[in-house]
Parts: structure tokens; C-alpha cells; sequence
């Protein structure tokens, strides 16, 4: 009870400083507990997201999950035609009911394990089940008629049963089957498609006859019931639908197990099939590996069962692809946050260094009388034992708000409202908050540990002796940073070579993580560096003018000259904030600024529409080049002779002029097929791209400074001459074509049209120059660009498209409805707005717009309190300095003039150092981020952009925080009386 009540005493002599550790500790865990908290809450999101856009695209409910097994006939037909020709009947003889039967055995045993075992193994509720057995192929004819006696001729139809149908469907005519066979026949339920297709009337009855040779004594049945589905989006119908079951009668499960499938000696079960639909909303990060357990033991034991078994799980399908999506965002969730996190332990490591500043006197003094150093530092383990508690239980609900600041952020300190990220306080961030606790102890005691070791006589001695050399100055720690940055630099730049000379993705080679916070490492190597050479530069200015500069600045430079080790750790809070800020700024607007352009470049403008067409083609006639032509012959002699060409009817392009919310429309004509004939080559594969100059430099999205001149000077040349054309570059280099030369253009089924080019373009909205290295094919994309009118008057109309420049601020819901009501036939849309959304929404882009902000918004916590701690504490221990001062005759202005300058000389500098490393880390490591895509999707190219709002709104927020520091400061240098420090002096 002693040592608790010697704790809590220290703790209440020191409130202060042990408030801004817990406060520290809580922000170190919070921190540090949301990186697994988001990382589950954005992949849980997407998942869900993942598979809703499945079921939206593929019609399928994604929870579906299907077993299913088909007789194997070719055993048992070569048994059959072996026993038929000894002259034995096939059903009697020996192996083939040797082999039904283990037909039989292996659906028994797999029917059991499916209804039983199979959802267990998944731990999912199941929303729908649904278990199909099924016959063979039998022939069918009205009761009393033979094959040519039936009007409507012989039918072949399977008999099939269908679990718990009855809660699915709804009777459009008839009944229900009863469940027993009425009047020696069985009723029998059939979809509508059935009724027509089998020409089939309710309530007669019908012959069903053997064709497979098993012993089926031909038997009646009686359709008494036409039935469709009651709910088409019911997961019931995933997989089977009615229009499965076409050919089919549906007998009612009971009868159809007892008399078709367990029938002896020989089943006359086909196929079964079982069904679940399982509830994919319940799936979460914490029990993916059990599904994807459970679903690969299950395949493992049917198909240990039944070697030919098939099983579907859309899910599990879906599933394989987020356990490295999780991977990859866990690793940069982690390097994102890396600075920060070394930020907040560069924090807890000053305010315990403070704290054994203070204390020192008293372990040494305590030490001397006897206290063994154990005790001494289980004092220290018991506080921040008491401490690690607090943090423990309040840290993972501060990340949980922390979260929430993630999932707000669009862009670099910019929010937006959207729906909050489904994160929980799980076990998983507990651990993570237990493993800071147990580091941020070790941060705790080990400078209790070597404090502990100083005699009252060494630490009288220190104090004397004391070095302005820190312990990283001795290692050259600051060196070793910004080598190893430099090799990250390198690497980095080597890894960019690859990229662009084989054009395909970064992930497809091995990642370095060291690439991901090399930045950090540069700027707390480079703050380092400054650190280091700063009181050389102090005594420069104070030899320059030694002799002439006033009172209370001679003594700040001899005070920040002779003291400047006391400065480094506030030096470093404020060059790695004010770094990290303006690197996070610059790359959060860069990265989503290229990805913006990227998507409007590839779309060419803000919406792009292909109205359909009426044509005279046939619904199976294409419009494609025929394969297997010899790539060798000419254009002319390529084309086929018997190529019917299509008439095509343009729709009115008045209507999309005029919807709600369009500044302009255009006509854009694509051909990616053309051909082209020039200096006696030809050559296929030509895109061809038709516009009118005017409509087209009004509505089409183009960044600047692309091409040589502005892309309106390029449009002008089209206007001026109707057959004038631009060619890309990878034309002029292929052919040897240059401007004012002449070339053919043609497509299949029309003349060639001669045009003239006028200029060679790199770029072109919507076209990418860039080869893919994924295809096979290396030849470079080309492009040929021309007057609209031009090409429909000389070669030939086709559709084109529709490209839309909208209203700023409007939605494209607008003009969705807008097309809805003026009934305009849409066959494919692309629209940019939406991509960019969909974009933002990534949970890369979330993660780096999120952590960006939210790093910075801590950082700058972190370094209001350090810069407050710190001057607060150094007011204390130099109040005698100052009331010395003032008995001297030196003024309250002249002593606040003296804070100022020393403020300047510290704060000041190390602001002004972290905006150029700042700017210098952006410059070189930001490009960095276009690793992420490969070499084709980086068109246009990347670039690094800064703005200079979101500079001022940094520099801003710091101004504002030392400011508030310095005003706080000013007040507490105001309240101190002389008489109270030469007081002090006297004690």
C-alpha cells in the first residue's frame, strides 16, 4: 500500500505532465485500434457491395450455394449392352444392379451429408432450400393413344420433384397435387412454359413409359395444377428456375422418393440436385475462413463420396478475391499511419523524458537510502500500469470515432456526408490496443531504468557536465534515415523503368513496403539534418552582430545557441507536422486528381450515350471483319464480296440537346476496326474517330499541355477542311506518314475515302496510345480522327455516340429521369460523374484520403500539447531567470520581445524547414503512388499537383495552433512577480 500511495502522490505533484501522457496513450491506442477497426468496416462494405452489384448484374442470388450429381451412364450402358447380348434382361442382371446400387449408395450418402452436415460446416442462416431429384428422359402420350393416335404426337419429359415448392409458387390454374396416388395415377404439377411447350391439358391423364431399360413399368400420371413464381427476386429460383423444368412434371417429394428413387432393384433417380440460399449479408472478415473452410471440406467430402459431383457458390467465388484486397489495404493502412505513430511515440518518449527530468533528484536522492533499483522501477510499471488501464479502456471507443472520420473524408482535410462504415470494437483491435500499452510501458520504463542507476553524486555531477550532443547526433541516426530513403528513392524510380517499358501493373511485381513511408523516413531524416546543422548557423548570426544587437535579442541567441539541445524534440514535432502535412496534402490531391482525370479522359466528357438504331440487319447478322483472312492482302482485296452491307436509320440528336441539365452534345463516331492504306502498305486494327470540331471543343474533357498546342487549335484544322484528318503518332512512325501526306480509310463493306492529314496528335480524348502488355498483340493503338460529315458522305453512316457535357452541380439521376421521359432509347451509357463516386468510394482512396487527414489532425494535436508542455515547463524552470531579469531593469515588452524572437528562432525555423522538406518530399516521393496502376491506365500521365488553398489551410491551422500556444505563454509570463522569483532564488 505504500508504494500505491507514493504513486499516486507523484502523479498528483505532477497532474500536469501525467495528464498529457494519458492523453497520448489514449490517442496511441485509438490510433492504432482503428487501422484494424476500418480496414474490416471498408472490406466488410465492399464485400457486401460486391455481391449486391452481382445479384444486380447476373439476376442470380449471390447466397446461392448448389450440390449437384448426374448418373454416369457409360459404365453402365456398356453393362447393359453386355447383358443384352448373352441375352439376359438389363434390370435383372447382376453388375447393373451392382452398379445402381452404388449409384444409389453414393446419392444416399451425399444426400445426407448436404441436408445435414453441408450448412453447418458454412455457419450461415439459410434464407431458402430447395432439393430437385430427377428421372431420366421418358416418353409420354395421352392415356388410351398411341404415338400416332395422339394428336400432339409422342412428348418426352422428365418426372422431378421439388422441396417446400408449395410456399414459392402461385396456382394459375388447377390444384395441388395430393400427396398419394389417386386412382393408380399420380397428380402432377407443371410450370406455365411447361403446359405450352407439352401441349398438355389439365386433368388428363397421360402414359409415361421407360426409354433407359430400368425395369419402369409404364405408369399414369395427371396434371392438375399450372403454377408461376410468386416472387422472381425469391432466392428460391437461383440456379433452377421454372423455365428448368420445361420438359418436366413435378411430382410431389414424398412419392417421388418411395417409388422413384428408393425403388429396388433399380433407382430410377438421374440427377439431384441440392440447393441453399444462404444469407450473404451475415458474412464478415471475422468468419470468411470458416467459409471458405467449411466450403472446402464440403467439396472435399462429396466429392470424396462422388468424384464427378458439382458444386457452384457464387460467394466463395467472390470471397477468394478480398483475402489479399485485405492484405494489400492492411499494408497500407499501417504504412499511411507509420509517421504518425512514430510521432506519438516521439511524444510519450518527451513527456516521460520530461517527467525524469523533474524526478531525477528524487530517484537519485531515494536510490542513496537505500531503495533497490527493482523498487524504483516497479513504482514507474505501476504507474503506467494505472495509466495503460485508462488508455486501454478508453482508446478502441476513441478509434471507433476515429473511424468515422475515415469513412467522412473525401480528400485532404475534406468531408463529405455518407453512411457510416460498419465497424465495431471487435477482439481483434482489443489485442491491438493491448500490444501499445505493453510498448508504450516499455517507453515508460526504460528511462526510469537508467535513471534508477545514477548516484545523487553522478546526477549533481551531470547536472555540471551536461552535453548539448543528443544521442542521435552521436549515431548519425539522421544519416542512416536519409540513406535508407535514398535507396527507397532508387528502388522506386528502377521499379517506374519496368513499369513503362512492359506496360503491365505494379502488383504484378513484388512490392517493397519500405516504398510506402520512405516520405516519413526522408522528412524525419532531413528535419534531422537541419536539426544538426541549425546551432551552427544560431552562432553565425550571433557573431555577425554581436556587437549591435539589442538586449533581449543577445541574450535569446546566446540562450538558443548554448541550449539548443533542449529544442530538438519540439524542433522535430513541428518540421514532421508541418512535412507530413504538406507531403499528405499534395499527395491526397494528387492521387485523386489523376484519377479524376483518368476517368474523364477515358470517358472524353462528362456523359457518353449510344442511342440504339434501327437497321435492316438481321437480329443474327454482326458487323465484324471475318476471321481466319490473310493478314498479307490488301484492304481492297479483303474485303468480302458477298458482305451484305446494313442500312442504318439515325435516330433524332435534337432530343439529347435538349435534356435537362446539358450545356452541350456532340456526335462522336467510333470505328475500332478501320483499316488503312497509304505509300502501298495497308494495314487493320485503325480506330477511327468522326467528329464536328465546333459541338465536339464545347462538350469533350481535355487536360492542357498534352499536345504541342491547345487541342482547339487542332479542331480548327478539321473545321477548315473538310477532308482534313489527325493521325496519331504511332501511325506516323508505322508507315512513315508526316503532315500533308494523303491516306485511304475504309471498314468492311464500304469504299475507302481519301483524307488528308494535317497533324499528328499523342493524345486524344478517349484514346489511349498506350500498348497493353497483358495482350499478346504489342502493336501500338492508332488513331485517325476526321470530320463526321466527311466519313458518312465517303464511306458510310453508322451509329455513332452521344457525348454530353453537363450543368456544374448537377446530378446524374437528372438526366437519367430526363431520358426516361422523353422516351429515348439508351443502348450503353457511360458516365463520369459516377465513376469518380465509385472511385472515391474504393477503399484505397479511403484509406488515403482518410488517413492522410486524420495523421494530420493528430499530428497537429500531438504538436500543440508538446509545443504547450514544453514552453509551460521551461516558464517554470527559468521563472528565476526572468525575475532576475526584470529586477535588472529589463522590461515586461522587452521580455515578451525576448520569448518572441526565441520563438521565432525555434518555432519559426522549424516551420519554415518543414515547408521546404514538405514541398521537397512531395515533389520527389509523390509520384510514387502511380505504382498502384499500371503503365496503360496512366493516361494522361501523372503528375504531381499541389494547390495552394490546401497549403494555406495547413499553414492556417498551424498558425492558429501556435498562436493560441504563444498567447497562453504570454499570459503566464505576464503573472511573474519579482518577488516570487527572488523568493525562489532564496530557497
Amino acid at each position: 500500500m505504500a508504494l500505491f500511495s507514493m504513486v499516486f502522490k507523484k502523479m498528483l505533484k505532477n497532474k500536469w505532465l501525467v495528464a498529457s501522457l494519458i492523453l497520448g496513450l489514449i490517442i496511441s491506442v485509438a490510433l492504432i485500434t482503428s487501422i484494424p477497426m476500418y480496414t474490416n468496416g471498408v472490406l466488410q462494405k465492399m464485400l457486401i457491395k460486391e455481391l449486391e452489384k452481382y445479384q444486380l448484374e447476373k439476376e442470380r442470388f449471390p447466397g446461392g450455394y448448389l450440390v449437384s450429381m448426374h448418373l454416369d451412364d457409360q459404365p453402365i450402358n456398356d453393362a447393359v449392352r453386355d447383358a443384352m447380348d448373352k441375352g439376359e434382361i438389363p434390370y435383372e442382371n447382376d453388375k447393373v444392379q451392382r452398379l445402381y446400387q452404388k449409384w444409389f449408395d453414393e446419392f444416399m450418402e451425399i444426400d445426407v451429408y448436404t441436408k445435414d452436415t453441408l450448412p453447418q460446416r458454412l455457419g450461415l442462416s439459410v434464407l431458402a432450400k430447395k432439393f430437385n431429384y430427377s428421372t431420366d428422359v421418358c416418353a409420354m402420350v395421352r392415356e388410351g393413344m398411341g404415338n400416332s393416335d395422339d394428336p400432339d404426337g409422342r412428348r418426352y419429359v422428365r418426372l422431378q420433384s421439388l422441396s417446400d415448392i408449395e410456399d414459392h409458387i402461385t396456382l394459375i390454374d388447377g390444384k395441388l397435387p395430393e400427396k398419394e396416388k389417386i386412382d393408380g395415377a399420380y397428380e402432377v404439377l407443371i410450370p406455365e412454359i411447361a403446359l405450352n411447350k407439352l401441349k398438355i391439358v389439365l386433368n388428363k391423364v397421360f402414359v409415361v413409359s421407360d426409354l433407359s431399360m430400368k425395369g419402369m413399368e409404364p405408369i399414369r400420371v395427371k396434371p392438375v395444377g399450372v403454377f408461376t413464381v410468386k416472387d422472381e427476386s425469391d432466392p428460391y429460383w437461383t440456379f433452377l428456375t421454372p423455365q428448368s423444368f420445361s420438359e418436366s412434371l413435378l411430382v410431389p417429394e414424398n412419392l417421388m422418393e418411395r417409388d422413384f428413387v428408393k425403388r429396388s432393384p433399380v433407382t430410377l433417380l438421374q440427377s439431384a440436385r441440392w440447393y441453399y440460399a444462404f444469407d450473404y449479408h451475415m458474412l464478415t472478415l471475422d468468419n470468411l475462413s470458416k467459409v471458405i473452410g467449411g466450403h472446402n471440406k464440403n467439396v472435399k467430402n462429396i466429392r470424396g463420396i462422388y468424384k464427378n459431383a458439382y458444386i457452384d457458390a457464387p460467394t466463395i467465388k467472390i470471397i477468394g478475391t478480398y483475402f489479399n484486397k485485405e492484405r494489400q489495404l492492411r499494408i497500407m493502412m499501417w504504412a499511411l499511419n507509420v509517421p504518425v505513430i512514430v510521432m506519438l511515440f516521439l511524444y510519450l518518449f518527451m513527456v516521460c523524458k520530461l517527467i525524469m527530468d523533474r524526478e531525477k533528484n528524487e530517484i537519485a536522492l531515494i536510490s542513496s537510502r537505500g531503495a533497490t533499483r527493482g523498487q524504483i522501477v516497479l513504482g514507474y510499471l505501476l504507474q503506467g500500469l494505472i495509466l495503460g488501464i485508462i488508455a486501454f479502456i478508453i482508446g478502441p471507443r476513441v478509434g471507433l470515432l476515429l473511424c468515422k472520420v475515415l469513412g467522412a473524408s473525401s480528400g485532404f482535410l475534406e468531408f463529405v456526408q455518407r453512411k457510416a462504415l460498419p465497424v465495431t470494437v471487435g477482439k481483434k483491435a482489443y489485442i491491438y490496443a493491448g500490444i501499445t500499452i505493453v510498448i508504450s510501458m516499455f517507453i515508460i520504463i526504460i528511462p526510469a531504468y537508467f535513471a534508477s542507476k545514477v548516484s545523487i553524486v553522478n546526477y549533481k555531477r551531470n547536472i555540471s557536465r551536461r552535453s548539448n550532443r543528443m544521442p542521435w547526433e552521436k549515431f548519425g541516426l539522421d544519416f542512416i534515415l536519409l540513406g535508407i530513403s535514398g535507396y527507397g528513392y532508387y528502388t522506386f524510380t528502377q521499379r517506374q523503368n519496368v513499369l513503362y517499358m512492359t506496360g503491365i501493373s505494379g502488383s504484378d511485381i513484388s512490392v517493397d513496403p519500405l516504398l510506402f513511408f520512405i516520405p516519413a523516413l526522408f522528412i524525419l531524416g532531413a528535419g534531422l539534418l537541419c536539426i544538426r546543422l541549425y546551432p551552427f548557423i544560431i552562432k553565425f548570426i550571433y557573431w555577425l552582430g554581436k556587437s549591435i544587437w539589442p538586449a533581449h535579442l543577445y541574450n535569446t541567441l546566446i540562450q538558443v545557441g548554448r541550449s539548443s539541445g533542449n529544442y530538438h524534440f519540439l524542433m522535430v514535432f513541428l518540421i514532421m507536422t508541418l512535412s507530413i502535412g504538406l507531403f499528405s496534402a499534395t499527395a491526397a490531391r494528387t492521387i485523386n486528381k489523376n484519377i479524376e482525370e483518368r476517368i474523364m479522359y477515358d470517358v472524353g466528357c462528362d456523359m457518353a450515350l449510344k442511342p440504339v438504331w434501327q437497321s435492316d440487319a438481321p437480329i443474327s447478322e454482326g458487323l465484324s471483319k471475318p476471321e481466319g483472312e490473310d493478314p498479307d492482302k490488301s484492304a481492297m482485296q479483303k474485303e468480302d464480296q458477298d458482305f451484305k452491307k446494313v442500312q442504318f436509320a439515325e435516330p433524332p440528336f435534337l432530343p439529347y440537346t435538349q435534356l435537362s441539365g446539358v450545356q452541350h452534345a456532340a456526335k462522336v463516331f467510333i470505328k475500332d476496326d478501320a483499316w488503312i492504306e497509304t505509300n502501298g502498305q495497308s494495314g487493320e486494327g485503325i480506330r477511327l474517330m468522326g467528329i464536328e470540331p465546333y459541338d465536339f471543343g464545347s462538350t469533350a474533357w481535355f487536360r492542357e499541355k498534352l499536345l504541342k498546342h491547345h487541342i482547339n487549335e487542332y479542331l480548327n484544322l478539321l473545321a477548315d477542311e473538310p477532308s482534313a484528318c489527325l493521325i496519331s503518332r504511332s501511325i506516323s512512325k508505322a508507315y512513315g506518314i508526316k503532315a500533308g501526306d494523303q491516306i485511304n480509310i475504309l471498314w468492311q463493306g464500304n469504299n475507302a475515302a481519301v483524307f488528308t492529314v494535317y497533324a499528328i496528335v499523342d493524345y486524344w480524348p478517349s484514346w489511349n496510345p498506350c500498348k497493353d502488355g497483358s495482350k499478346t498483340d504489342v502493336t501500338e493503338p492508332m488513331l485517325v480522327v476526321a470530320n463526321l460529315s466527311y466519313i458518312q458522305d465517303h464511306i458510310a453512316l453508322e451509329p455513332y455516340e452521344v457525348w454530353l457535357k453537363l450543368d456544374k452541380g448537377i446530378k446524374s439521376s437528372e438526366v437519367y429521369d430526363n431520358i426516361r421521359e422523353k422516351g429515348l432509347p439508351i443502348l450503353t451509357l457511360r458516365d463520369a460523374g459516377q465513376q469518380v463516386i465509385e472511385a472515391r468510394n474504393n477503399p484505397s482512396q479511403l484509406a488515403i484520403n482518410g488517413s492522410m487527414t486524420l495523421g494530420f489532425i493528430i499530428s497537429g494535436i500531438i504538436c500543440f500539447l508538446g509545443f504547450l508542455l514544453y514552453w509551460v515547463l521551461s516558464l517554470s524552470a527559468r521563472t528565476l531567470q526572468f525575475g532576475i531579469l526584470r529586477g535588472m531593469g529589463l522590461s515586461l515588452k522587452h521580455l515578451i520581445l525576448m520569448m518572441v524572437w526565441e520563438q521565432l528562432l525555434t518555432s519559426g525555423a522549424a516551420m519554415v524547414i518543414g515547408i521546404f522538406i514538405g514541398l521537397g518530399a512531395s515533389r520527389m516521393f509523390v509520384p510514387l503512388f502511380q505504382m498502384a496502376y499500371s503503365a496503360v491506365s496512366q493516361v494522361p500521365p501523372f503528375r504531381v499537383i499541389s494547390y495552394a488553398s490546401d497549403r494555406i489551410r495547413i499553414y492556417i491551422l498551424m498558425a492558429c495552433t501556435l498562436g493560441l500556444g504563444l498567447i497562453i505563454l504570454g499570459y503566464l509570463l505576464s503573472r511573474i512577480k519579482i518577488h516570487q522569483a527572488i523568493k525562489l532564488g532564496e530557497d
